[in-house]
């Protein structure tokens, strides 16, 4: 009579399947989650390219109307765009990007308009960035913040006169001006480190994504917008530490920067 030649699996083998299969499904799911980012982010450049042409279609055919107006005509044929903020020339909207990032539809142009993702897009673009130094430099009052300080304008008249910077780092001040700005235009500000330098009347604004609070003495990456010639300079800053009012947090060094070739 012949012996049955089958053996079961030892528990290394078993465990060596099991790890395998393990490997091959979190490939799956990284795979799958890639798959799934890139489809919302054109789904969500689709859905902003949409609304870029209805509002041109709608400022063509009827060019008595203003950007608000225009703007709600194609909010009807959008039913699940909401309203988040706006002002004059430029609005907050959720609804559109699949992955939950609020677009802004800024007016750049008389007739022309650009829709922009905060999720999608890569860092500030230039519209958004003079609609970010716009509300920075006292277009809109903030409350709550310390003493009787609503404006950056008022930062500069009420607590800093002498040495003209505010930092997003700046504890009394900076970071409600992050929270607050951040909250009303749609932009996720704590991703970035700014400061705003005042030159006479003038306020220049420096940002970065790069995290500067451990990089004191060191130099990094930034961008330069000056509202006068109203151009964007990328180059190089030094990160210095703030010693005043008792404050140690680390700060852009303005005066260090130095322009990329």
């Amino acid at each position: 009579m012949r012996k049955d030649a089958r053996k079961a699996f030892t528990l290394v083998e078993m465990l060596i399947v099991i790890i395998v299969i393990g490997i091959l499904a979190g490939l799956m799911m990284i795979s799958s989650g890639s798959a799934t980012d890139k489809a919302e982010e054109t789904a969500c450049l689709n859905n902003r390219k949409i609304l870029e042409r209805s509002y041109n279609i709608y400022r063509i055919s009827e060019s008595s109307l203003t950007f608000t107006e225009v703007l709600e005509k194609v909010k009807a044929e959008h039913p699940k765009m909401v309203l988040d903020y706006g002002d004059d020339d430029f609005e907050v909207f959720s609804g559109v990007c699949p992955a939950h990032g609020k677009c802004a539809i800024t007016l750049v142009d008389p007739n022309v308009v650009v829709a922009e993702c905060m999720i999608h897009n890569n860092g500030f673009s230039d519209s958004l960035t003079k609609k970010l130094y716009g509300f920075l430099t006292g277009k809109k009052n903030y409350d709550g913040l310390a003493r009787d300080v609503k404006t950056v304008a008022d930062y500069f008249s009420k607590v800093n006169p002498a040495n003209g910077t505010l930092d997003s780092t700046g504890e009394n001040y900076g970071s409600k001006m992050t929270k607050q700005i951040g909250e009303d235009i749609g932009i996720d500000l704590s991703n970035y480190s700014w400061q705003i330098k005042k030159n006479g009347n003038n306020y220049t604004f420096y940002f970065t994504k790069e995290k500067i609070s451990n990089k004191i003495n060191q130099t990094v990456n930034v961008t330069k917008y000056d509202p006068v010639t109203k151009t964007f300079v990328n180059g190089t800053v030094k990160i210095i530490k703030n010693t005043t009012s008792g404050q140690s947090n680390a700060i852009i060094d303005a005066t260090s920067f130095k322009q990329l070739s």
